[in-house]
């Protein structure tokens, strides 16, 4: 549904991030410390932030300012007063934080300098009509422009807030060289620290779009321009601006009660994206059809919609009625198929034998493949899916009755079918009416004799990383007879893909439900390729870490094509191969062994590019992006049924559930989001509590999580550490330390003559992809008791974890004392899986695995980009005294010996005081004051505290305490 700017603002926005932009200081654990900004002279903080809706409150006595939400908030620090918000403030208001947060608003001086540039030649605006068909009109009417830079017109992308948040440049094909790319995005100052791209998905045009009604056909098109073309006669057309086939989950609800034509290239990327978003609006619109425009079998050009339109003598008339056609053709099939007389065989459903179409064929359906066919209408098919969600409400509907109509009684017994379905949720009247048409004759009595439990259910394809990159895209509605069937779980179904009959949603009935185990436990190995795993073993005289370091070069070298990025590629590795869970020695319970993984850095460093390299390689692991994905995708949330009842689905995460899932753009994610995701990180169980209904399922999934910083406008060579950019993205210690190992990256590690050599190198390759793979999924099969960890190893990891909390500080619990020992194990345990430490019975993690992980570890650390070492020292250096000899020898000059120790008690005692109190208390003058003053903050004994005070930190509080026990 379409929200105005603010509202979405509201939701969008995170608040915390708000008000820290606005408050550097402000610390959102504390209720009021920042000081009132609406009105003067306020001493002590009075301003009070509720995060849960943004708003805030002072509580100053002459101040009670009262702010409903951060766009009130907003608007309120630019007017009069804060009692004085206007609409027009709030509007712009809006509209400053969705530019500043949410995307980026192209400049109006930037599309006007375009626009005046094509207005002021009539030959580039010929050129233009004559290769696109656009007229004079139309240009002025979209905005169209001209980039005399580039040389390429421009298309305004507005969103659906009417501001223009992306700048599409298009050439032509008749202008157009061969390497030239058709059409891309705006960025300003590209490749500078300061750079801002505007691309990303959008519907165009919204301007248009928000005028048009469901009485009308609508046109989803290939691009913007034929998009541009269609509405210019009079069709209500759009189109997504990242190509066919993109979509944008939310969009969804905006097609409902449409008549949809989806016309997009034949080609065979245009053919497989029409066939996903007819399949995706199927739910939605009245009627969905993929239409192929007539063109002759000896037609050598383009087909495209511009190209019928200019060369075929294509009008709108002829459009509109093939989009009837193909609507018409449709309900011939469906009503076909569901009306005759279907052959029907005797079938076990629901626990008894039943009256059930006959299989259509013995193959296996893909969930997208029945969403677009109607040939295989009301039959039997087989199909494998997951159980993505299970309705709390189930329905008893009658399927066996004693009818009485004029020609006396009769038993009938309701075959199973889409009038079956019908009779979920619907009043006693609707199913005489049913009956009557079925038998043929007025029912005047009828008494139900049997009844059959009916679910609703949502069915997800079960996640197989194909070659071609393809992961699942179908969630389909589904109605289960008489089975409890649980969620979360992989089946092997009996389906009959079938219309309702009020909605012609089509819907699949679930017949047959087998439980089947999931690829991982099914896997197993032979000899020869138990053997070969033996190449990915260190060889003699070779280290763990140079094997790792081996592998993770071949790799680079061979497949990502990323250079000197060696530990970044063995951090992803580990992240695929490391076991799902052990036992440790000491430990009672099984101890979690999947890792979970962040790499942060600067834009094009190579973070996607490797993941995305190794899922082609190893066809494991599922991608998402967490820019277009919220809680609810990621982990589950409620949803409401298609018959009105609410049901928790399960988000990717728990569908993954002993797989692996990237998350790119981290960043898109808010704090808040990314703390809701505790229990799933660290313990692998999914729990959710919404609106009454609460359900938990496994969740136990390697995580990769790729991110730029958090402030757009800065990257990750601008900070003095890396250690603050995670504080950052991340925000709660809680949430940083379950990440087992994070990465850095900056441009400046690797050199320009590195990324820009010509020469395409490849290594001697050691091991094949396919044996790469295989030992993966070894990884991924291993279960708790074929792993075990060498008494050198476990002693290792214990001595190492004293060594390394002296080291690494806690304040960021990156790395903590009290769970160093299990995080040395998992990347241990990881590391010898990838080198195949297997005696034929057990994976063995022995000392050497240790010391690698520890060689990472110190090694990710220490990294200058990182800089945790560096950190750790400085705050390490923060807890110590300094300068002891001449703060003593102040403490002599400034104050009478005898009293010293009376001085120290008082202030210990208070904590806190101001240079008047110590003058004070100490019997000296002010200048005095402000010398001991001067040597005790150098010493690090006093910190700044609120307003004129000073604060004894602890280790002054310490010092004074020894120094007072020394001389009683």
């Amino acid at each position: 549904m379409l929200t105005d700017l603010k509202h979405h603002v509201i939701a969008n926005v995170d608040s915390t991030a708000y008000y820290q932009s606005r408050f550097p200081r402000w610390n959102p654990r504390v209720r009021s410390n920042v000081e009132c900004v609406f009105h003067k002279g306020d001493k002590k903080p009075s301003l009070s932030i509720n995060l849960k809706n943004g708003g805030a409150k002072c509580f100053g006595a002459s101040c009670t300012a009262s702010i409903g939400n951060i766009v009130h908030f907003e608007a309120a620090l630019h007017a009069p007063k804060w009692d004085k918000v206007t609409a027009e403030l709030e509007h712009q208001a809006a509209r400053d934080l969705y530019s500043e947060f949410l995307r980026p608003l192209v400049p109006v001086a930037t599309l006007q300098q375009f626009q005046d540039n094509l207005k002021a030649d009539d030959k580039l605006r010929a050129a233009f009509t004559r290769a696109t068909g656009i007229n004079t009109a139309s240009i002025e009417a979209f905005g169209i422009g001209y980039d005399t830079r580039t040389r390429r017109y421009t298309f305004p992308v507005f969103n659906q807030f009417g501001d223009v948040v992306n700048v599409r440049f298009y050439r032509p094909k008749s202008s157009r060289g061969a390497k030239d790319v058709k059409i891309y995005s705006l960025v300003e100052n590209k490749g500078e620290p300061n750079e801002v791209r505007y691309g990303g998905i959008e519907l165009f045009p919204w301007p248009r779009f928000r005028t048009y009604t469901p009485a009308k056909p609508l046109f989803l098109m290939a691009s913007e321009k034929e998009a541009m073309l269609a509405c210019q006669l009079n069709l209500q057309a759009v189109c997504s601006t990242n190509g066919e086939g993109s979509w944008d989950a939310s969009w969804l609800e905006l097609f409902r009660g449409y008549d949809v034509g989806v016309l997009f290239d034949q080609d065979k990327g245009g053919v497989a994206a029409t066939k996903k978003l007819v399949a995706t609006l199927q739910p939605v619109a009245a009627n969905v059809a993929a239409l192929k425009l007539p063109f002759a079998d000896s037609w050598k050009g383009d087909t495209d919609f511009d190209d019928w339109i200019l060369s075929k003598n294509g009008n709108q008339f002829a459009l509109l009625n093939l989009l009837k056609t193909s609507i018409a053709r449709q309900k011939e099939l469906a009503d076909a198929a569901s009306l005759s007389p279907l052959e029907t065989t005797r079938a076990m459903a629901a626990g008894e034998w039943w009256d059930v179409p006959k299989m259509f064929d013995d193959g296996v359906h893909d969930l997208d493949e029945i969403r677009s066919r109607t040939d295989i209408l009301n039959h039997c098919v087989y199909t494998r899916g997951i159980i993505a969600a299970v309705a709390s409400k189930s329905f008893d509907v009658p399927y066996s009755f004693k009818l009485k109509t004029k020609g006396g009684v009769q038993d009938y017994t309701l075959p199973v079918g889409r009038d079956l379905v019908s009779f979920v949720g619907a009043p006693d009247s609707d199913i005489v009416s049913t009956l009557s048409r079925l038998v043929g004759a007025a029912v005047q009595e009828w008494k139900a004799e049997k009844y059959v439990p009916i679910a609703e259910v949502e069915v997800v394809p079960i996640a197989d990383i194909s070659a071609d990159g393809e992961g699942r895209y179908t969630v389909q509605r589904c109605f289960v007879l008489g089975k409890t069937i649980e969620s979360n779980t992989p089946y092997e179904l009996t389906v009959i893909p079938t219309t309702l009959t009020k909605s012609q949603e089509k819907v699949c009935i679930i017949v047959s439900a087998v439980e089947v185990s999931r690829a991982i436990d099914s896997v197993s190995f032979n000899e020869e390729e138990i053997e070969g795993f033996n190449t990915f073993r260190p060889a003699d005289g070779q280290t763990v870490d140079e094997k790792l370091a081996q592998v993770a070069d071949e790799i680079s070298t061979n497949h990502t094509k990323i250079y000197s990025r060696t530990d970044w590629h063995i951090v992803a590795l580990l992240s695929w191969f490391c076991p799902l869970t052990w036992n440790f020695p000491g430990e009672t319970d099984l101890q979690r062994g999947w890792l979970n993984t962040l790499a942060i850095g600067d834009t094009q460093t190579g973070k996607s590019k490797v993941v995305a390299t190794l899922q082609r390689l190893l066809r494991l692991g599922d991608i998402v992006n967490a820019e277009n994905c919220t809680f609810v995708g990621l982990v589950g949330g409620a949803i409401k049924t298609g018959s009105g009842q609410m049901m928790l689905r399960w988000g990717r995460i728990p569908l993954c559930d002993r797989k692996l899932v990237i998350i790119e753009e981290l960043s898109g994610l808010s704090v808040g989001e990314i703390s809701n995701m505790s229990e799933v990180r660290s313990r692998g169980i999914a729990r959710l509590d919404k609106g009454g209904l609460a359900s938990q399922t496994p969740a136990r999934t390697r995580l990769i999580a790729l991110s730029n910083v958090r402030p757009m406008q800065r990257n990750l060579a601008q900070y003095l550490s890396g250690v603050k950019a995670i504080q950052e993205l991340i925000g709660h210690p809680e949430d940083i330390s379950r990440f087992d190992l994070i990465v850095t990256l900056v441009d400046s590690e690797v050199s320009s003559d590195v990324i820009n050599n010509p020469v395409d190198e490849t290594t001697e390759a050691t091991f094949t992809p396919e044996q790469l793979r295989r030992l993966c999924q070894f990884a991924w099969s291993l279960k708790p008791h074929q792993i075990r960890f060498s008494d050198d190893a476990y002693i290792l990891c214990l001595e190492w974890t004293k060594k390394m909390q002296e080291i690494y500080h806690p304040s960021v619990p990156i790395f903590k004392a009290a769970s160093g020992r299990l995080l040395l194990a998992r990347i241990a345990a990881a590391i010898a899986t990838l080198q195949f430490s297997w005696d034929g019975s057990m994976l063995t993690v022995e000392d050497v695995h240790v010391e690698a992980s520890v060689n990472l570890l110190r090694g990710l650390y220490d990294k200058p980009s990182f800089g945790y070492l560096e950190y750790s020292r400085q705050m390490q250096d923060r807890e110590a005294v300094q300068n002891a000899g001449a703060l003593e020898s102040s403490l002599r000059k400034n104050i009478r010996t005898d009293i010293i120790v009376s001085v120290f008690e008082n202030l210990i005692h208070t904590s806190k005081f101001t240079r008047d109190e110590l003058a004070a208390v100490g019997s000296m003058q002010l200048f005095q004051a402000d010398d001991l003053v001067g040597h005790l903050l150098r010493s690090r004994v006093i910190r700044k505290g609120e307003a004129n005070t000073w604060e004894i930190t602890k280790p002054g509080m310490q010092w004074m305490t020894n120094y007072i026990n020394e001389r009683q």
